[in-house]
């Protein structure tokens, strides 16, 4: 009887649901699924939704999910349907239909084709494509992050696979212009540095030389000096070339040297220094462990900010200089005085900001630059525990949320987070409590953080899932964090219970991408 009555008030759902039911779903199918969704019935009932309503966004992970549920060809016709004008251009890495021929060819090398036969099938492939494969056959998420990083040694067939589609982009970066082919080799020696293929990584270097966006993985196979001999010599000075040395070379002094080459180019840049780029240098070196280091750049921060105080955006050099100095482990009471001069300098809404042909007029309050500048000083100021300089500013926040959601990024301690949630908690609605307590959650779970910390963030996060209003809110986000925070600190229970949730809200809406998401969390236990 109990079973009966759950699946009638399951079947009432698809009257009240926002969106129509596909033509072809049975309610009885809607009604089982709402009672007891599970990741078989979620898929189907969203590759139905997909068939009528093609999506037109440009994020592909739907896709994936289909694809590891060996269900790509239903992917595929959905692709097919949807306008060539959200495709995005033929021959964009973006488009669905391109993305379907990546994971298609990824599906061919799995199954045991060689590569020549599998591009046979995808002739237009470029270097691009096969870095993507490559990726997805290492189990890196190269579409964006389905879940969380799998952590299973890839199959030594699937190894052997992605060396093919390293050499394979390294031919044809030899017939590549310079430019080109620098981007090239670099796709290709990312794959060698996963594989853990020094010689392999070398020859891509020597092939293209080196460009700025070569992941961690490449420099620190292939050691900092190394990888920087190959660089053009236009490039000796790059201060992102020397920063990422720094943060890869092994030993302490020649790091140093590095750090503080980068820094100097920064500081040194014709007109006005760049201080929003020196502080990432600065917190690159503390980072590394050179606190005397960082904290001579940082007082050279402060040191050009007194130099550049006309500037009329001066309040930001003021700010970077003091976080540069909190990062490098500064004295509270010279980091609340450099935040003392920022405050100084900010400028009345009204005030002109700049002026330029490009924008025109821009002024403080339109152009988001006043929202910035308080944000910046507000969480600066929650971290050296000027808790209430924190709490003044952020009540003159439009959008409130969003810049107390803004302290994710930060590394609390946990005394002064407890206090900021107090206030937050406080002053927002619920739903805004609970948003900007679960984007703090998150990032604290997913990061490398003290243990009290990740105690704090599945405390707050059971607090939030207890609420079936708050679990809803916020278009999902709250479902999918809670269960994203409970999967990664090991509370399954929550962790299926938020996934039901952001079920049940996904067949009521008829999204058809939340609905293939979520069977894929639930059936391959990815967040």
């Amino acid at each position: 009887m109990k079973r009966r009555a759950t699946l009638l008030i399951a079947g009432l759902a698809c009257l009240w649901a926002k969106a129509p039911l596909p033509p072809n779903l049975p309610v009885s199918a809607f009604a089982e699924c709402h009672d007891q969704p599970g990741a078989v019935c979620l898929l189907d009932i969203g590759l139905a939704d997909l068939l009528i309503n093609p999506p037109d966004t440009q994020n592909h992970r739907w896709l994936v999910a289909l694809a590891r549920a060996g269900k790509l060809e239903q992917g595929a016709s959905v692709a097919a349907r949807i306008p060539e004008q959200a495709q995005g251009r033929p021959a964009s890495s973006n488009s669905p239909k391109r993305t379907v021929s990546q994971l298609r060819l990824a599906q061919q090398l799995r199954a045991g084709a060689t590569l020549d036969q599998a591009l046979l099938d995808f002739p237009e492939a470029d270097g691009g494509d096969l870095w993507i494969v490559g990726l997805e056959l290492l189990g890196r998420d190269p579409y964006g992050q389905i879940g969380l990083e799998r952590s299973a040694q890839p199959r030594q067939d699937d190894q052997l696979a992605v060396k093919d589609l390293a050499k394979q982009i390294l031919d044809w970066a030899r017939t590549e212009s310079d430019r080109a082919a620098k981007y090239q080799v670099g796709y290709a020696a990312e794959l060698f540095a996963h594989l853990g293929d020094r010689q392999g990584v070398l020859d891509a270097l020597s092939i293209g030389g080196v460009n700025v966006g070569l992941p961690l993985a490449v420099w620190k196979l292939a050691r900092a000096d190394v990888v920087l001999a190959f660089a053009d010599p236009g490039d000796t000075n790059n201060p992102h070339l020397l920063q990422r040395a720094g943060e890869t070379e092994r030993d302490n002094l020649i790091a140093a040297d590095y750090f503080q080459k980068a820094f100097n180019v920064h500081a040194n840049r014709r007109y006005t220094p760049n201080f929003s780029l020196m502080l990432r240098v600065v917190q690159a070196t503390a980072d590394r462990g050179l606190r005397e280091t960082s904290r001579v750049m940082a007082a050279r921060m402060a040191k050009l900010a007194e130099e550049h105080s006309d500037d009329s955006l001066s309040v930001f050099q003021w700010a970077n200089a003091a976080d540069a100095l909190q990062s490098a482990g500064g004295d509270r009471a010279d980091v609340s005085k450099l935040l003392a001069r920022a405050m100084d300098k900010r400028i009345d809404d009204r005030s002109i900001a700049y002026t330029s042909l490009a924008t025109g007029v821009q002024y403080w309050g339109s152009s988001g630059f006043a929202d910035e500048a308080r944000g910046m000083i507000a969480e600066i100021s929650a971290e050296v525990g000027d808790v209430e300089v924190a709490q003044a500013l952020l009540s003159q926040a439009d959008d409130a949320a969003s810049e107390w959601a803004g302290f994710a990024d930060r590394d609390m301690p946990l005394p002064i987070l407890e206090r900021l949630s107090e206030i937050w908690n406080d002053q927002l609605s619920p739903e805004d409590s609970a948003y900007v307590s679960m984007r703090i959650a998150r990032e604290i779970a997913g990061d490398n953080r003290q243990p009290e910390l990740k105690q704090w963030a599945l405390r707050t996060t059971r607090q939030v899932a207890s609420s079936p209003d708050l679990l809803r809110a916020r278009d999902g986000y709250i479902a999918n964090a809670t269960a994203r925070v409970a999967h990664q600190l090991g509370d399954t229970e929550l962790a299926q219970h938020a996934l039901v949730a952001r079920a049940r809200m996904a067949l009521d809406n008829m999204d058809g991408i939340a609905l293939i998401l979520t069977a894929h969390s639930i059936g391959y236990g990815d967040y």
